[in-house]
């Protein structure tokens, strides 16, 4: 029997980096692999051998091969020595294989450069899905029950996309080949990676959070209505303004092998398990085997959801202490308010897959899971019952767990008593001192601190071996990146230019009139937003590409624009949407360039399409949302309390008009500086924040054993 080598075996990408680290006997050839072993340091070297007979592996006597919707996934005509040249390994890296084990054993390196990518289909499916997603985000941003749908690769929305584009992409491929302008050849893995990254920069635009509250809560009965032109000029910068900054730090953060991006590996993977010809059987038996799990889950769903709400969260706190949290609160009050229903959730359970994959188990390293894990216990089941029985900072007037405002009474705060100017400038001497809870206010001091020790932690840790990289000539450890130097890479000069281009449509945006957003020749606003997000892009961005966790500048922002320019409600809300918003696109666009590398993918045309399907999608997000405002009053009616009982809700805009007020009207300086509030003391978390890291540091160069 003829010996091969896994170089012969890497002919289809599909397969390829499964047959490094499993044992998998193939239904046609039997073949058996042997487990490499992965060097942290070094490519691996597949130099083992597999018995087999490779000339029946393109063995195509029966060309249907339908076994996805019907279709076939390549045409009958096509020669099996065509496809053993397309799915060919790059020959100058043979037997090479990323150091990152995760990676080998999911992403293949074989690359064929001539695969037609930037087609008709793409173009067309690629609008098609992007107008379905950023349609369905914001018709779902209006429902009492909303779902999001984000264009940040969460699992849901990627394998949507995944799943929709296939048939479609399979349905172009059936149009006569002698059109070859609709019909180019095979639908292939990268038409089908091109379609997914353009899907999913669309979603629902941060902005149309601001535009909304302008037209409920602003402005009179009709509300503030900035229009078309500037509204949609005002969400494409916002989206977009990142793109430029997130490729300008590329080469530190997509480069190295160690910055691997896990939340990548999930739709590569099922890309390339949807385009494998290597072996029909075992395609079809893996199609068949994800539809049928897909079809159990979704009809689970139900269960939670609609027939047994039950199962969404059991608490065997209240099973096992006497029946109801009711009862449970008369004997312990403090043990009551740990349990489901009051918020701290110990000792309870959940059946809904909803709250089970909350923090991506599937794709987070379990190393990660488990901080995150151990310190919400801490936190939530040790520290806050703690301080709550001690009652530090008043917290026994508050429920231990709320996220809502209260005034030093302990009522609920009303907001509404923060009185407005016509300019919307606040009356600060109206406004009553606020106060939280112990949770709540230990959560703004973990906040503190995640911005100081994930700057400290990048010194510590990365700074150096970064430098020294950028340093080398020749620093391409990773295989991956290695095969990319055959294509083309963006110019820098395209990524200032674009990015000077979404500074001044910002600028525009923001001081074409006088009132809409409050900014009016606040010139620094922008530049400042950049500089903030440039500060922390490459600690979170090392956080996201190795831990699959980031750190939003969701509060640091409110709170800067409050010390800055306070009793501007709106003008709070438009820094916070630049600021977390460009720190998180341009993330996104790195987490995609980093896929685009995974599937081979020519960088300027992955450049176009992130910015077609972030463009397109805001447009499609202002079209449904003022469609929507107009002819649905019960939107309206539902913040206003006008209204009966409705299944429309603008439930997220009134959370942040909300936050509008407490940080833009009565601002960070009267909640965190002034004797009638005790959380002046949050800011030492800012220390604490710096000085935990080196600690860690310090005990894990030391000691190692203690594995930190």
């Amino acid at each position: 029997m003829e010996k091969i080598s896994l170089e012969t075996v890497n002919k289809d990408p599909g397969e390829l980096g499964r047959f490094e680290n499993i044992h998998l006997s193939l239904a046609m050839n039997q073949l058996q692999p042997t487990k490499q072993n992965y060097s942290p340091q070094s490519p691996v070297n597949s130099n083992s051998t597999i018995d087999s007979t490779p000339q029946n592996i393109f063995d195509q006597s029966n060309n249907s091969s339908k076994h996805f919707f019907g279709l076939e996934t390549y045409s009958s005509d096509s020669d099996p020595e065509d496809f053993i040249d397309n799915y060919s390994p790059d020959h100058e890296n043979k037997g090479a294989n990323s150091s990152i084990p995760e990676v080998a054993a999911t992403i293949p390196t074989a690359d064929d450069p001539k695969m037609t990518i930037s087609t008709f289909r793409v173009l067309t499916i690629s609008t098609i899905l992007i107008i379905f997603v950023s349609f369905c985000s914001q018709f779902f941003f209006f429902r009492l029950n909303n779902v999001p749908i984000s264009c940040n690769l969460t699992l849901m929305i990627d394998i949507a996309v995944i799943i929709l584009s296939y048939p479609l992409g399979l349905l172009f491929a059936k149009i006569p080949r002698s059109w070859t302008h609709l019909n180019p050849g095979p639908f292939n893995y990268k038409e089908h990676s091109m379609i997914f990254i353009a899907a999913t920069s669309s979603g629902e635009a941060y902005g149309i959070i601001l535009l909304v509250v302008q037209r409920l809560f602003y402005g009179g009965p009709g509300g503030i209505n900035v229009g078309y032109p500037i509204a949609i000029l005002f969400l494409i910068s916002v989206q977009c303004l990142g793109f430029g900054l997130g490729g300008l730090f590329h080469k530190l953060l997509i480069n190295p092998a160690e910055f691997w991006w896990p939340e990548n590996l999930v739709p590569a993977n099922l890309i390339h398990t949807f385009h494998s010809v290597f072996n029909k059987k075992i395609t079809k038996l893996r199609l068949k085997a994800f539809g049928f799990f897909l079809l159990i889950a979704s009809l689970y769903q139900f269960l939670p959801q609609v027939f047994m709400p039950l199962l969404q969260c059991i608490s065997l706190l209240c099973i096992f202490a006497g029946g109801t949290s009711t009862n449970l609160r008369s004997v312990h009050p403090i043990l009551a308010q740990m349990g489901s229903r009051m918020g701290g959730g110990i000792f309870s359970l959940s059946f809904d897959w909803n709250s089970i994959s909350v923090f991506s188990p599937m794709i987070t390293p379990v190393w990660a899971q488990m901080n995150v894990l151990l310190s919400n216990v801490a936190l939530a089941w040790i520290v806050v019952p703690i301080l709550y029985h001690l009652n530090v900072w008043g917290s026994k007037q508050f429920p231990m767990y709320s996220t809502a405002t209260f005034d030093d009474h302990g009522k609920f705060y009303n907001l509404s008593r923060t009185s407005l100017r016509t300019d919307f400038i606040m009356q600060s001497a109206e406004t009553p001192p606020m106060r939280i809870s112990i949770y709540l206010a230990l959560t703004y001091g973990c906040g503190f601190a995640a911005l100081t020790s994930v700057i400290v932690h990048f010194f510590l840790h990365y700074y150096q071996g970064l430098r020294k990289r950028m340093e080398q000539k020749d620093s391409v450890t990773d295989i991956h990146t290695k095969m990319m130097e055959k294509y083309e890479k963006v110019p820098y000069v395209w990524y200032i230019g674009f990015l000077l281009v979404m500074l001044l449509c910002s600028m525009f945006a923001l001081n074409v009139s006088t009132s809409d957003f409050q900014l009016l020749g606040d010139f620094w606003v922008i530049p400042l937003s950049i500089a903030m997000a440039v500060v922390f892009i490459v600690p979170v961005g090392i956080l996201r590409a190795v831990a699959n966790q980031s750190i939003s500048l969701n509060v640091i922002s409110e709170m800067v624009m409050g010390y800055l320019k306070p009793g501007y409600p709106i003008a709070n809300a438009a820094f916070k949407a630049y600021t977390t918003t460009t720190l998180d696109q341009s993330l996104n666009y790195l987490a995609q360039l980093k896929l685009a590398y995974y599937m081979k993918l020519p960088p300027k045309q992955v450049f176009f399409y992130q910015i077609y399907g972030s463009v397109l999608g805001a447009i499609v997000n202002y079209i449904t949302m003022d469609y929507m405002i107009e002819n649905v009053p019960q939107i309206r009616e539902s913040v206003h309390g006008t209204g009966g009982y409705t299944d429309w809700s603008g439930q997220q805009a009134l959370v942040l008009n909300s936050a509008t007020k407490i940080w833009g009207l009565i601002g960070p300086k009267k909640f965190f500086d002034t004797n009638e509030t005790p959380y002046v003391a949050l800011y030492w978390f800012v220390l604490a924040g710096a000085v935990l890291p080196v600690i860690t540091f310090y005990l894990a160069k030391h000691f190692p054993r203690l594995g930190l």
